[in-house]
């Protein structure tokens, strides 16, 4: 198939003889010969505010080009009298040529500008966002057939807060419709700009259209739209608003069965407006906040008397501008106790041991006076070190401390811990003077005995003489023929013992035992006698004479 792609191309062909199947060879040359074709319709009826560039030509083709090229050679008014029949009329001439050269012939088209009604433009509302950054888009310029109408079942237009920067660099709040330079009308426009709320404003546009043709005003137009044209510029944008809370510490003591509470500082809030300025407010559940500025929670505020009490509290941030456009929030809050007590701890306590021989002290016995911003809970207590054998480990806090007789006699050091309700603690120390204060107790005493003196000097004589001045061993040696005392006392003792002897030559006296015992601590000594009598056995007969 030859298509115009071959025009101006020399090709070599084949001649086939269908039935014989004779065929010969040659060239042909391809020529496109044919002009473009116009679709010349006329006369064209436009309105009369048509630009004159904007006049739609005629369509046309080309059985071989697929981009013929269409050129106005001829162009003038016939008839520039719009009010004698509402139509100003303009004569062109068009020629189409292809890429061959073939030019068509001429097309005259006569248009025909005809007068419509006018329309007065809509009501507009703006976002004062917009404005503020496109000052343009209220003139009385043409309005950008993209901005969309957000309420389109309302008469005025309200412009959609997201329409794009392209659109409002481009536009102003609309003009006179069908007002063009042939179309006989006088067009002129007054402003009158009143305040509204905040930054926001109203402009009344009073249209003046005066028919050039009738010389009269026009004051409405055939949609029912008059000549006076409102565009607003509003604040319809709540703030937006945002902030963080977490926790509060509490700064009130409290007193049973309330616990402490917080009048602590409640941030400030971020916000921001396009328009106007905002007023900020602070709702807690004990009532509106007191404002560091005095004025408005810009800067935050306090939580008011009495305060919010330990536990979690919604408070609400409200923002409002100067139209009454108000955001309002609800942000959890907690209060919380990080403050530790004051422990205050007895300088020097004193301890007895008691007849078990250990003394156990409780956590509070060393308060004195320990105070906490909310409440106590309960106090421990622990030891520097133990050397008590009683099964428990007093290093590690917990209710109570035992002492033993290890201690009598030695200060030693502890440490009181005070905790609140909510687990805070604090540590002091305490220096205990550990006594005993129990003396020995005499349990029993061994009685007074009597021996002969025969059996002294069979069973005692010879050892109590080696063991002179040893009044240990002569104890010892005692001991088993005549007893010894029982001492008692909470804590350990020593026992003294003293022998000493009284015989007369003839093996007669006594034997006398005495014991003292003592503890360390210097308490009163107990003391026991024993007495053992030897008594003179003589076996002579004194004979009388007859």
């Amino acid at each position: 198939e030859i298509d115009g792609s071959y025009a101006n191309q020399t090709l070599t062909v084949k001649v086939t003889d269908a039935v014989y199947g004779n065929n010969c060879w040659g060239y042909i040359t391809i020529k496109d010969k044919l002009a473009p074709v116009i679709d010349c319709q006329s006369p064209v009826v436009v309105a009369c505010n048509t630009e004159l560039s904007e006049l739609p030509p005629p369509s046309f083709s080309d059985n071989c080009d697929p981009n013929p090229t269409l050129a106005v050679v001829g162009e003038q008014i016939i008839d520039n009298e719009i009010c004698d029949d509402d139509t100003v009329r303009i004569q062109r001439i068009y020629r189409a040529e292809d890429n061959m050269g073939n030019a068509s012939g001429n097309c005259t088209i006569v248009y025909a500008l005809a007068r419509t009604n006018i329309s007065f433009p809509q009501d507009i509302v703006w976002h004062c966002e917009q404005y503020t950054a496109f000052p343009g888009i209220v003139e009385p310029n043409p309005l950008n057939p993209g901005i969309a109408d957000s309420q389109p079942a309302d008469p005025d237009i309200d412009v959609a807060a997201a329409t794009g920067n392209s659109l409002l660099a481009a536009t102003g709040s609309g003009i006179i419709g069908n007002t063009g330079f042939y179309c006989g009308y006088v067009v002129s426009h007054s402003d009158a700009i009143s305040s509204s709320c905040g930054n926001s404003f109203r402009i009344t546009r009073t249209w003046t259209v005066i028919d050039w043709c009738t010389g009269t005003v026009i004051l409405s137009d055939g949609n029912g739209n008059d000549n006076v044209q409102y565009i607003n510029v509003s604040d319809l944008t709540a703030p937006t608003l945002s902030v963080v809370l977490d926790t509060l510490n509490a700064n009130l003591p409290g007193q049973h069965p309330n616990y402490c509470a917080s009048t602590g500082l409640l941030p400030a809030p971020q916000f921001t407006d396009g328009c106007n300025d905002v007023t900020i407010q602070i709702i807690t559940p004990v009532g509106e906040a007191d404002y560091v500025n005095g004025v408005d929670g810009k800067q935050g505020g306090f939580i008011p008397a009495p305060g919010l009490g330990i536990g979690t509290h919604t408070i609400t941030y409200v923002a409002t501008d100067a139209c009454n456009n108000q955001t309002s929030i609800q942000v959890p809050v907690t209060v919380i106790d990080t403050e530790t007590p004051q422990p205050a701890c007895d300088g020097i306590t004193d301890v007895a041991i008691s007849s078990s021989g250990y003394a156990t002290v409780f956590a509070q016995t060393f308060d004195d006076g320990t105070i906490d911003n909310c409440c106590l809970d309960h106090f421990e207590v622990r030891r520097m070190d133990d050397p008590c054998d009683d099964g428990e480990d007093d290093t590690v806090f917990g209710p109570s401390v035992t002492f033993c007789c290890e201690d009598a006699g030695e200060e030693v050091m502890v440490i009181f811990r005070a905790f609140d309700c909510f687990g805070n603690y604090n540590d002091c120390m305490v220096s205990v003077q550990v006594n005993d204060k129990i003396g020995v107790v005499n349990a029993s005493c061994p009685p007074s005995q009597r021996i002969t003196c025969n059996w002294y000097q069979d069973n005692l004589e010879a050892a109590l003489t080696a063991a002179a001045g040893d009044a240990d061993q002569q104890d010892n040696i005692l001991t088993p023929h005549f007893g010894t005392p029982t001492f008692l006392d909470n804590c350990s003792f020593d026992v003294l013992p003293s022998v000493t002897i009284n015989l007369d030559q003839c093996g007669e006296g006594s034997i006398v035992r005495s014991w003292t015992a003592a503890d360390p601590s210097g308490n009163q000594p107990a003391s026991c006698t024993q007495t053992i009598f030897v008594d003179h056995v003589s076996d002579w007969v004194v004979s009388f004479p007859p």
